[in-house]
């Protein structure tokens, strides 16, 4: 009698987390990605290759097999032949291959191993993908957005690698965003995405990044992002800005496609709008903080101002109490030493040609032995502080040199003042006054 086997179903991850050894000629059933394997008592499912199912276009046939990795790849080869390449989800296993997927063209060498596989171009790859025949292959079972007119419960942005446009956006119902880029930079890439609604100025998806995996063999990525837009926030006739970026850039690269699910509507042609670009200059970027101070400069002002034109600024205000020119002229018209103050003792000569007034303090006996006197009917003199010390002053008052009076018409008014007598802390004044 026949065994019964009942065929068991789930989606395509917990076959994956469960892994279990399949009943020799049991069924599985992956319900997400409408594929299905068979037990053969041995292999656990992550090994098993997948059934034939035909091919998911209206022409072609099934030309390729999906593997989850190398090893189940080397261990399937009774099932690979020349002409059908080999899908492998996760290639890391290759020597040339850090992450990602891959697909190989079998040598038919039967050694079971790297050597008897080679990495397809990344034309051949290109051509695969896209759904174009390279040799023998066609598109069969594997899940890739490649058509020209966007059918209903999809939604694209597609990039034109040949003259770099988008062609295509249909947006509709609330969708999760998907990007396929391609690059030859080597080494990870980030893809990033953003939209903006410019009709009615409203970012509906703020920018989003997917962490892309180097695949050397063929340089493709898929990356999922988190990102969606709610049915009303699109209208007919919307013009939508779409900021997509692959960092780092290469030459021959850039961002094939975006797709999502659940979307329905009608194609619009998209505007690019860079006005909110600006040009990095050879000093570096703006930064926060450099237009505020451009902003606080004054309308029309030029270069910095010099001193003069600082001080004639500063001069013409008033009550600004600053020493202007006039004044500096006449502190400067000022003899020096007007009042001579300091202690004083021994013999003292008194030049009243410098010196208009003394005020001086004894630190010891003090002889004058000459007054010079100037003719001018100015008023001079001095006050003296004795300390207990003596002063002792000459017996005559004339000007300074007998030629300042070759008449002897001069007269000297002498005023003399002592204070404080007998008291320890006598003062002796003078003043004088040269008369014509």
């Amino acid at each position: 009698m026949a065994d019964i086997i009942q065929l068991r179903r789930d989606t395509k991850d917990n076959w994956a987390a469960a892994n279990p050894i399949l009943a020799q000629g049991e069924p599985a059933l992956e319900i997400d990605s409408k594929r299905e394997k068979t037990g053969d008592g041995v292999t656990p499912y992550n090994a098993l290759p997948y059934k034939d199912t035909g091919s998911n276009t209206s022409t072609g046939t099934t030309t390729e097999n999906v593997y989850p990795d190398m090893v189940a790849m080397y261990a399937d080869q009774v099932n690979q032949t020349t002409g059908k390449y080999q899908y492998v989800i996760d290639a890391s296993g290759h020597s040339e291959i850090v992450d990602g997927f891959a697909l190989f063209d079998k040598k038919d060498t039967n050694t079971a191993s790297e050597a008897d596989y080679r990495i397809l171009t990344p034309g051949e790859s290109e051509a695969v993908l896209t759904g174009s025949t390279y040799n023998a292959f066609t598109v069969a079972n594997i899940d890739v957005e490649v058509a020209a007119t966007v059918p209903t419960g999809s939604v694209r942005i597609q990039y034109e690698n040949v003259d770099n446009k988008i062609t295509h956006i249909l947006f509709d119902k609330p969708f999760t965003s998907y990007l396929k880029g391609y690059s030859d930079a080597s080494g990870t890439n980030n893809l990033t995405f953003k939209l903006i609604n410019k009709s009615t100025n409203k970012t509906l998806i703020d920018v989003v990044t997917g962490f892309a995996y180097s695949n050397p063999g063929n340089k493709y990525y898929l990356v999922a992002l988190d990102a969606s837009i709610a049915v009303t926030e699109v209208s007919a006739g919307d013009v939508l800005e779409v900021d997509i970026d692959v960092s780092p850039a290469a030459a021959a690269g850039g961002v094939q496609s975006v797709t999502g699910d659940g979307v329905s509507g009608t194609a619009t042609d998209p505007v690019l709008d860079l006005s909110s670009w600006q040009l990095k200059p050879t000093e570096g970027a703006f930064i926060d903080g450099d237009k505020t101070k451009l902003d606080s400069v004054e309308s029309g002002a030029t270069a910095d101002q010099t001193g003069v034109e600082i001080k004639n600024l500063l001069f013409a205000e008033s009550d600004t109490n600053n020493l202007t020119d006039a004044l500096l002229s006449k502190l400067n018209g000022i003899k020096t030493g007007v009042v001579a103050e300091g202690d004083i003792t021994g013999a003292i000569n008194f030049d009243h040609n410098n010196v208009k007034w003394l005020e001086q303090n004894l630190t010891g006996n003090v002889t004058i032995t000459d007054v010079n006197l100037v003719i001018d009917d100015k008023a001079r003199g001095g006050e003296f502080v004795l300390n207990g010390f003596t002063m002792t002053f000459p017996l005559y008052w004339v000007p300074d040199t007998n030629s300042e009076d070759p008449t002897g018409a001069i007269r000297v008014r002498l005023t003399w003042d002592i204070m404080n007598i007998d008291s320890g802390t006598e003062r002796v004044s003078y003043t004088y006054t040269v008369i014509e």
